[in-house]
């Protein structure tokens, strides 16, 4: 297995994307059209045929390219990279394990505001609905909803399922399609709001690191943004 970032990575290129070597060494300019595209779909339309077969039609002459400078550059690069290639296939994807306490670095990450009882209920209880959802549905939970969303619906805590819709512009598929489901969940933390010292919580949400939850910088949410399936506002 021969893995392009790793050797472009190796020869210290400026670029380590696909997009950089097609126009490196082929002086093609990849269209990225659907990248993000919903490729779940089936049977998949000419033009997704059409950009799969054009991605990875270059892909052998580009090896020999890569191939070629890293013999060149010494006796190991080539070996090196084959071998950190390798260690790329051998990774297995495990889904994260549920944690329940973990919407507090996900309110640690975005809020703006101070929560009250019934927001931070909000924010718990849909934390774990997109969970669930995400594994149910196989997604990633910035697919089900992107986490400024969960963040807003949980500030807004809307009574209704038409709050719901219009606290949003374009709502996530999965979103709509559950709509009933989180505003049982709204009315359930309206019902019973955490009762918590603020000062407890903030100091126990700083226990937790960075990569104890999946959170979303501003570029990745845009580009989780880009790959959800939305419905637009009626």
């Amino acid at each position: 297995m021969f893995d392009t970032h790793q050797a472009a990575k190796e020869l210290k290129l400026p670029t380590l994307s696909l997009a950089y070597l097609l126009k490196t060494y082929c002086n093609i300019d990849a269209s990225k059209q659907f990248q993000l595209a919903d490729w779940r779909i089936r049977p998949l339309p000419n033009e997704y045929l059409r950009y799969a077969q054009e991605d990875t039609h270059y892909l052998l002459y580009i090896y020999d390219r890569l191939r070629n400078q890293l013999i060149e550059k010494n006796s190991d690069a080539l070996q090196s990279v084959y071998k950190k290639s390798k260690i790329v296939c051998q990774k297995l994807y495990k889904k994260p394990v549920f944690d329940e306490i973990a919407y507090k670095t996900l309110y640690t990450k975005c809020h703006k505001t101070t929560f009250d009882g019934i927001q931070l209920a909000a924010l718990k209880l849909l934390y774990a609905w997109r969970d669930k959802i995400a594994r149910e549905e196989d997604e990633s939970t910035s697919y089900v909803t992107p986490d400024l969303m969960l963040i807003h619906l949980a500030e807004l805590v809307p009574k209704d399922v038409q709050g719901i819709r219009a606290s949003c512009k374009l709502i996530p598929e999965l979103v709509m399609k559950n709509v009933e489901e989180i505003h049982q969940l709204l009315i359930q933390a309206i019902e019973k709001p955490l009762e918590i010292n603020m000062d407890e919580f903030l100091q126990n949400k700083r226990t937790f690191s960075s990569t104890d939850v999946n959170v979303s910088t501003e570029s990745s949410i845009n580009n989780n943004i880009k790959r959800v399936r939305f419905v637009p506002e009626t």
